[in-house]
């Protein structure tokens, strides 16, 4: 009985162990420049805030819209997904749901935009 019970625990649990690359700006940066990348960088901030400056070839999906509706992000299912918010509070939510939804080649952008933006890289309104 208990190794059924580990087993199904397992079973039930295991998106707790998928896997979350983490990258800082500077990595990023790299990654976007690199064309044989094919990343999708998934601003999760509000439209407002994405009006006033993102990263270049970035989409805007809110993060309460993006939780209520994943199945927007299918056509990206088995592309890296850069998720970003402005401190990572937001993001860490999408992120969650993404897990959830077997969504497995996630990175999350370490300082999000306030990293992005205090290292002076450049930024698209």
């Amino acid at each position: 009985m208990k190794i059924l019970t580990l087993t199904l625990g397992l079973v039930f649990c295991s998106h707790i162990f998928a896997e979350v690359e983490l990258v800082d700006v500077h990595q990023l940066k790299q990654r976007i420049e690199n064309p044989d990348e094919a990343l999708i960088l998934l601003d999760v901030r509000t439209l407002e805030e994405y009006q006033s400056g993102h990263i270049k070839d970035s989409i805007n999906v809110p993060h309460d819209q993006l939780i209520l509706n994943v199945d927007a992000l299918d056509q990206y299912r088995n592309q890296p997904i850069v998720v970003f918010c402005r401190s990572g509070k937001r993001a860490q939510l999408v992120i969650d749901v993404l897990i959830e939804n077997k969504f497995d080649q996630i990175v999350d952008l370490e300082g999000d935009m306030l990293a992005w933006k205090t290292s002076g890289f450049p930024v698209v309104q």
